[in-house]
């Protein structure tokens, strides 16, 4: 009896080791589904980055408020927090990597509990680079023109890196006479657009955008406006790089416009007009003169007829958002703010409205061709307050 049961013994303790086992691997397999794990990886070297420090932040009523700083293990990992916490409200998870804040939103990890935030090595140079400029908006208000040109500026380089140049940045001209209101720029990986400075450029013609250009498309609009007291103006545009696309929508619709390199491909009634043209050459002027037209008028807000009771902040004061500084809008750009809203809601109709004139001509001229719409480097540390997003 002794022999069999000595005989049985490895057997059993197999069996409690394999229990064990599986009890142990349930419970790990909960704790993972249970939080929300993330790695910081950086895309140009492709390896984990060790010892960063990644913030949990949410909004709060002085913008962005940090709940908790996380730091990452020698794999890059890190565990914001229960699942189920997180997904109480929206939380945006934020590292600094070489002087540029990298975010990820946590809204969309719900499902996954798995959060990849991917930072890159930075370099001085800002090419090569794709520039379009497909939404332009030219609207009349009274007796100004207001003017948003919104560009999409692709970073082309490989291996992926962030082009983050001192003293230099993306190139614009404004029109002669014409008053800078905004500049915001959004990448595809941001959580939200943001205001960026602007700056002369010494000795040189032009402004640049100081705004790291990361991998991938970056969005950046330039809001400004001119007089537009005679019923005339003419604006003529420079720009610095070849642009491959170029759209420029026209409200109200009865604004004359006359331009050797513009063509009009679409029209929606008395409301909007656009005009494109394939390309343009870099340093190439092209001039648009406009005129008549009927005045619209913007309504204002509860207060005055800028909406000034509702500027919740001094223009110039600032408050931290996402390891940078938003610099509240002045009462004049809150009101312009809302207008560019509007020129949005206006573009996406336009492009229903073009496509469908676009499929139209395709079925009326089958013959022809249908119409397109067209370094292995040590990270350097960031001093708080100093990272670009």
């Amino acid at each position: 009896m002794a022999h069999k049961a000595l005989r049985s013994l490895p057997v059993k303790l197999a069996a409690l080791l394999l229990a064990a086992w599986g009890l142990s691997g349930t419970c790990l397999q909960g704790q993972d589904t249970q939080d929300l794990q993330g790695q910081v990886i950086n895309g140009t070297t492709q390896k984990p980055v060790a010892g960063a420090e990644v913030l949990l932040r949410k909004a709060g009523a002085k913008g962005m408020e940090t709940v908790r700083p996380l730091r990452t293990d020698s794999s890059g990992r890190f565990t914001a927090g229960s699942r189920e916490s997180l997904a109480k409200e929206p939380f945006v998870l934020q590292t600094v990597y070489q002087e540029v804040a990298y975010s990820l939103s946590t809204e969309n990890l719900k499902d996954s509990g798995q959060a990849l935030l991917t930072v890159y090595e930075t370099t001085d140079k800002l090419e090569p680079v794709k520039v379009g400029l497909p939404h332009m908006m030219v609207r009349r208000v009274g007796n100004v023109l207001q003017i948003s040109e919104i560009f999409q500026v692709e970073n082309l380089t490989q291996p992926p890196q962030t082009m983050l140049a001192r003293q230099s940045g993306f190139r614009f001209a404004l029109p002669s006479g014409a008053r800078l209101m905004q500049v915001v720029a959004s990448s595809e990986s941001s959580v939200m657009p943001v205001t960026v400075e602007s700056r002369s450029l010494p000795g040189q013609s032009g402004s640049y955008v100081e705004s790291p250009l990361k991998p991938g498309k970056t969005m950046i609009q330039v809001a400004y406006e001119t007089d537009y007291a005679g019923e005339q103006a003419e604006l003529s545009l420079k720009y610095f790089y070849p642009l491959q696309l170029f759209q420029m929508m026209v409200a109200p619709g009865d604004i004359q416009v006359q331009s050797p390199l513009l063509k009009e491909t679409g029209r929606q009634g008395n409301r909007l007009r656009l005009f494109s043209a394939p390309s343009v050459p870099a340093d190439t002027a092209l001039t648009v003169r406009l005129s008549g037209g009927s005045p619209q008028v913007v309504e204002s807000e509860e207060g005055d007829e800028e909406g000034r009771s509702r500027n919740p902040m001094p223009a110039g004061e600032e408050e931290e958002s996402a390891g940078q500084s938003v610099v509240a809008v002045p009462p004049r750009l809150a009101a312009f703010r809302f207008v560019i809203l509007g020129n949005l809601v206006l573009l996406l109709a336009a492009f229903i409205g073009w496509a469908l004139t676009g499929r139209t001509g395709e079925q009326k001229n089958p013959g022809g061709e249908p119409r397109t719409r067209n370094r292995k480097t040590e990270p350097r540390k960031a001093t708080p307050g100093s990272s670009r997003t």
